[in-house]
């Protein structure tokens, strides 16, 4: 790219972060924004107060940025490649997760009612041409629900703090109601909530589709020292299960896929002189592991845990002696 318009682009971009910041943003903060130095950062601000006038604010030693009215000049407008993406997130999502996608596409609305005219028509052409050239492979998974309400009822919950009481088709004592405090949700091909009851137990996770006759208690959650993403990350897919150490061994004709691949987060890699790959994670969701693994075909041997190995013949034999019975 010519460097005059990455330097223009680089203006743009900083002019947006000082314009959606509420109280300004230090010069080290605009470094970090932009992935840039401090000087040239300064020759950035200077440019911009020059052309646009910045606001200044004094903390102590510090001083902070910020441009007050930038929405009528229309450099924080967005562009097509922008609303394109937006666009298709929302056709994505809309399947199996209606209520997101209604979210977002009410943002869209926000979005596209406060545009001039002219820039909206531009731009309803042009990611439009965007969203048509591209789509995403379909997989099988679990279809929404036509009733959105229990998502609905279960986010205001989490939002006011408050405990949910509701009917559970499912786990040990299905049909027995349930008084839990919501912690948050977790979105895969089902959407499960992760909540917390009464006493010591520790967080359980409940399928929504199997949640019925949700009601919204005025009793207060409480504070709960709970972090989601940290929840999330220890397992392989949702279920949540004793954690293992699981060790991989990828063959060399799976190696390439493999190393571009994410098992898990936290995962290890280790190439080896002839071509095989260790993958290394500890993680719970050995029978979702499982399943995933059966998509790789002898291209991944499962080196550990022992219960993982067994949970793979397991289905295998299952699966055989079913399918020999059928060709019977």
């Amino acid at each position: 790219m010519d460097s005059r318009y990455e330097t223009a682009a680089r203006l743009m971009r900083l002019a947006r972060l000082l314009a959606a910041s509420h109280g300004g943003l230090t010069l080290d903060e605009m470094a970090a924004g932009l992935g840039t130095k401090r000087r040239t950062v300064e020759r950035m601000r200077d440019a911009l107060d020059r052309e646009i006038g910045l606001e200044v604010t004094v903390s102590g030693v510090e001083k902070r940025f910020r441009i007050a009215e930038l929405r009528s000049s229309g450099v924080l407008a967005p562009n097509a490649d922008e609303m394109g993406e937006l666009e298709s997130v929302i056709r994505t999502m809309a399947a199996r997760q209606p209520e997101r996608a209604r979210l977002l596409s009410s943002l869209k609305e926000k979005i596209d009612a406060v545009l001039k005219p002219e820039m909206r028509r531009r731009l309803a052409s042009d990611s439009e041409t965007v969203v048509e050239k591209e789509a995403e492979v379909w997989s099988p998974g679990l279809g929404a629900d036509a009733d959105q309400t229990p998502l609905r009822i279960v986010r205001d919950a989490l939002r006011r703090g408050l405990r949910l009481s509701f009917d559970y088709a499912g786990g040990s004592a299905a049909g027995r109601r349930r008084t839990e405090t919501p912690l948050g949700l977790l979105y895969g091909r089902k959407t499960f909530l992760v909540a917390r009851g009464s006493g010591e137990r520790g967080p359980v996770q409940f399928r929504l589709d199997r949640m019925t006759a949700i009601a919204v208690s005025e009793e207060t959650a409480g504070a709960a020292d709970f972090d989601l993403h940290a929840f999330a990350a220890q397992s392989f897919g949702v279920m949540q299960n004793d954690p293992h150490d699981v060790v991989l061994k990828v063959k060399p004709h799976a190696a390439t896929d493999a190393a571009r691949w994410r098992f898990h987060p936290r995962q290890s890699v280790e190439r080896h002189a002839d071509g095989t790959l260790t993958v290394r994670f500890r993680a719970g969701g050995m029978q979702e592991l499982a399943w995933h693994l059966f998509t790789w075909g002898e291209g991944v041997e499962v080196l550990a845990p022992q219960a993982l190995r067994a949970i793979l013949v397991r289905e295998l034999e299952r699966c055989l002696a079913h399918h020999r019975t059928e060709a019977g």
